[in-house]
């Protein structure tokens, strides 16, 4: 027992009043010595029948020759009440893979490989393939816990693109409205580089901002032309009414064909305002979907009929059926700030979403319904799904890549 005084915890209360005064010269190190003389201490003074004051007193004491916490001193207090005895308690760790089977383990691995998305999203896709599908072979790992996704799989970050804005009088300077009903768009451009100029193609990407219900087109350039087509597609594409567009200020949405056609359908056109970068945020997060998959490889526009039919069969049901997306619960704390916080049971994918928002299907267009939906949603599972899309996109790109050699030698 590393102490100089002798007998320290004997000492009355008034004395350990003066040497808190004083400040103290003496302590014990060795844990094990330090909680028998614990022990003795509070024994010694009947602990629990002393006043406020005097426990003050005695957890002060104590923190300072044992070196921990007055907080700690208490809870060690409060073991010794209940038991008698201050002991070493022995930590017990949970060994998540003795848990888990390395089938249980491979079926997260698989996930992640056909979705590439974040771990809040694999745990949705888990669940669901349990609890919606049925797949009892999900039964043990749905039970996974996001951050033990992580430790398997690591995180991956991306970049985003932001886009050079224009002057100009069409459209109203606001973010969308956050009224929680579906029907508020945001629409952004994503360009496929290409070595020829003249043969580029694009891609128009739009999402829903409050169930992130997500379309993706294929044009070979951004401007009035092609875009005023995607408009109007849009309209008809989207199961429940539009009431807002929202852009950024580039020109190939902010003119007069694309307001003219946005004024005829009734719908409210808007623009991202100065130093507002989160006015357009969602959709250009929404970006890195289509780099993720198409990456930056150029392609030719030659092939964008095919491209368009992958996004169109097979792709855009994907986003909208089977891809989890996080739904936060945002608060403004005391500064004024806003704080975003993804709960695991808030990730839903935009058909779930839609229903949650609007359980009666009063967004709806007379030509859309519920269980027609239904019935999209679950003719596959979710990785079903996903490894049906790989196969098209490995066909179609192989076709590409095919055709691209053709053409290679009728230009040679």
């Amino acid at each position: 027992m590393n102490i100089i005084m002798k007998n320290s915890h004997k000492l009355s209360i008034a004395q350990i009043d003066d040497l808190l005064k004083v400040g103290l010269e003496f302590q014990i190190r060795d844990k094990s010595e330090g909680r028998k003389w614990l022990e003795k201490l509070l024994r010694f003074h009947n602990y629990f029948k002393l006043s406020k004051k005097e426990k003050g007193t005695i957890i002060d004491y104590a923190s300072i020759v044992l070196c921990l916490s007055q907080d700690r001193v208490k809870k060690l207090c409060s073991i010794w009440h209940n038991t008698g005895r201050i002991e070493r308690q022995k930590y017990k760790r949970t060994h998540s893979h003795n848990k888990y089977t390395r089938e249980d383990i491979a079926l997260v691995y698989e996930t992640r490989d056909l979705h590439q998305t974040n771990g809040n999203a694999i745990k949705k896709i888990l669940v669901d393939e349990y609890i919606i599908y049925r797949d009892t072979s999900y039964i043990n790992i749905k039970d996974i816990s996001v951050s033990y996704i992580y430790v398997l799989l690591g995180k991956n970050s991306h970049n985003l693109r932001g886009t050079a804005s224009i002057n100009a009088a069409i459209g109203i300077r606001q973010a969308l409205s956050k009224d929680g009903l579906p029907g508020h768009i945001s629409i952004d451009s994503v360009h496929q580089k290409e070595n020829n100029e003249d043969k580029e193609l694009y891609y128009i990407n739009v999402v829903d901002y409050h169930t992130q219900w997500q379309r993706i087109y294929i044009v070979t350039a951004i401007s009035q032309r092609y875009l005023a087509p995607v408009l109007k597609d849009i309209l008809k594409y989207f199961p429940f009414k539009i009431t807002e567009f929202h852009s950024d200020n580039g020109s190939e949405f902010i003119n007069k064909v694309i307001s003219n056609i946005l004024n005829r359908m009734h719908v409210k056109q808007l623009k991202s305002r100065s130093f507002r970068s989160e006015d357009n945020g969602q959709v250009e997060t929404k970006n890195t979907i289509i780099r993720k998959e198409m990456g930056y490889t150029p392609i030719d526009s030659k092939y964008i009929p095919q491209l368009d039919t992958f996004f169109k069969d097979y792709y855009d049901e994907y986003l909208n059926y089977h891809h989890p997306c996080g739904f936060p619960e945002i608060k403004i704390d005391d500064k004024g700030r806003i704080r975003k916080k993804y709960k695991q049971s808030d990730y839903m994918t935009p058909y779930q979403r839609l229903k949650f928002i609007d359980p009666k299907g009063k967004s709806l267009k007379k030509e859309f319904s519920f269980k027609e939906m239904d019935n999209i949603e679950l003719r596959y599972s979710h990785n079903q799904y996903m490894k049906l899309v790989q196969i098209q996109k490995h066909e179609i790109l192989k076709d590409i890549y095919s055709l691209k050699k053709v053409f290679d030698k009728l230009e040679n």
